[in-house]
């Protein structure tokens, strides 16, 4: 349960923190849902009597903001953003900022499916099958990642998009697939396992 403002004692500059973004002092009073200020500051919380500090990380339009100036900026034009918060921690849960043009190559994973959630944006998930019968002069893929992407057949493709209600898609364990945006979008990614294991 979060304090209302009007329980407590009037506010100082001392009891503001920085905003990473801006450098503002941001008074980060009442319930940290509500607030409109980046990531990272300190919060007020009650469980029972007790009061103490935690960190609350908000995912709002300041942060997708950095992630989508720093992807126009990246050669791939994309970034990504990392939500785990302790190095144990073996999951992959991540932001992931788009921008038209990137290019996500044709992939699979073989041990886990992957739950996509779009924030923003709109983009088409794109599922293929491997051609048999193929020559490329060479591996048509090394286990995970296509190698020779002529190999592989387009067989479905699935608008995700938040405007036309279209929120996200669960990619099956072992399904090549790729993505094509339309407009710059930001999506959230989970799957089991540590990265690259």
């Amino acid at each position: 349960m979060f304090i209302s403002s009007d329980s407590r004692r009037k506010r100082t500059k001392e009891d503001c923190y920085p905003n990473p973004y801006t450098g503002a002092l941001i008074d980060y009073d009442g319930d940290p849902l509500r607030q409109g200020f980046g990531i990272n500051h300190k919060a007020f919380a009650l469980t029972g009597d007790l009061f103490f500090f935690m960190k609350v990380e908000l995912i709002n339009d300041n942060l997708l903001s950095v992630l989508h100036r720093q992807a126009r900026e990246n050669e791939r034009l994309r970034m990504n953003y990392d939500l785990r918060t302790t190095p144990e921690d073996t999951s992959q849960r991540m932001l992931n900022a788009l921008e038209i043009g990137t290019h996500v190559p044709i992939h699979r994973h073989l041990k886990t499916s992957e739950t996509v959630i779009c924030i923003e944006g709109c983009l088409d998930w794109i599922f293929y099958e491997e051609m048999p019968g193929v020559d490329t002069g060479g591996p048509v893929h090394d286990g995970e990642k296509a190698v020779d992407e002529t190999a592989f057949a387009e067989v479905a493709r699935f608008r995700v998009c938040p405007r036309e209600k279209l929120y996200g898609i669960q990619v099956p364990k072992g399904a090549w697939h790729s993505i094509e945006v339309h407009e710059p979008s930001t999506i959230f990614e989970a799957k089991d396992g540590a990265y690259g294991k």
